[in-house]
């Protein structure tokens, strides 16, 4: 079994042409700037949407573990002791209460993604699995992209490179294009910030670039005050064209997503902080293309 927190149907930036985003949950890092929040623990999790709440208490009243605390206007969840029952989502009266995360088959995800089979095969498109990390899941996440291949469809895993590299060589056979996370090179700061060891993933990123390099694509969440200096992601690029890697994906720092921090009762630690202006990274495409590597913004081009 698998834990899914969202499919995404008719996806255009996880990968070539049309595609089905499958996200999983549970990820090894702690990014303060994720628009997935939910992905983080492997468990499943409870929306409140304080908007939406009555304030009637029907939750904490039908909660046989009492996991669930009505109190002081919101709701505490205790997810240290839920039963996962549901009980709580399908009493609400507001419908503000919503679990995250639903167990599926990896037989049942592969029917779900070929409803859109012919999208695929029209736009060059295929599967993209993401999360959190998939990796996290990494037993299943094999056997789901071997069942993906015997249908003939195109995939991608979107990865943060945490974890052993014995799971990189079981995957890689089944794996079309990796859209690889590299959120700064800086150990020190990789750990501080994000509890991520540059050391495991640099070895990951160049076992993975020693065996097909043209299947990789960086991509850097670029976060203000973390690694948006210029000396920063030049060095990034330089590092993607030491491993023959020919594309760097830049990704500006955005709030989506920002609401289901207050959902789960979690601190937004970057609020405050506005939407980075895509136009700023635009001289980073001339950096790429002394080094031979196409430097684009968002997915798009920088010229």
């Amino acid at each position: 079994m698998m834990r899914v927190f969202n499919i995404e149907r008719f996806a255009t930036h996880d990968g070539d042409g049309i595609r089905t985003v499958v996200f999983l949950k549970g990820c090894p890092l702690r990014c303060p700037w994720c628009s997935n929040p939910e992905s983080r623990e492997p468990a499943r999790q409870l929306f409140h949407t304080a908007g939406k709440c009555l304030g009637c208490g029907s939750c904490q009243k039908v909660c046989p573990a009492g996991a669930v605390r009505y109190e002081g206007g919101r709701v505490h969840f205790r997810v240290e002791i839920c039963t996962e029952c549901g009980a709580c989502a399908d009493i609400c009266p507001g419908e503000a209460l919503e679990f995250v995360g639903r167990q599926m088959e990896a037989e049942e995800i592969v029917r779900e993604v070929l409803r859109d089979r012919d999208y695929y095969e029209e736009s060059g498109g295929g599967v993209t699995l993401s999360g959190g990390e998939p990796f996290a899941q990494s037993g299943e996440l094999v056997r789901l992209l071997l069942l993906l291949k015997q249908q003939g469809l195109n995939t991608a895993v979107e990865t943060a490179g945490q974890y052993p590299t014995e799971r990189l060589e079981e995957a890689f056979p089944y794996v079309d294009t990796w859209l690889y996370d590299v959120k700064h090179i800086e150990e020190e700061k990789l750990r501080t910030v994000v509890g991520g060891d540059w050391g495991q993933i640099e070895k990951n990123l160049r076992f993975l670039a020693g065996r097909d390099s043209s299947r990789i694509v960086i991509r850097v969440p670029v976060i203000p005050g973390f690694n948006d200096c210029a000396e920063t992601l030049e060095r990034i690029i330089g590092l993607a064209a030491g491993l023959e890697i020919r594309r760097v994906d830049l990704l500006p720092y955005h709030t989506l997503g920002r609401e289901k921090y207050d959902k789960l009762s979690m601190d937004y630690s970057l609020k405050g902080i506005p939407m980075m202006d895509r136009k700023s990274l635009y001289p980073l495409g001339a950096v790429g293309r002394k080094l031979g590597v196409e430097v684009t913004v968002g997915g798009r081009k920088t010229d």
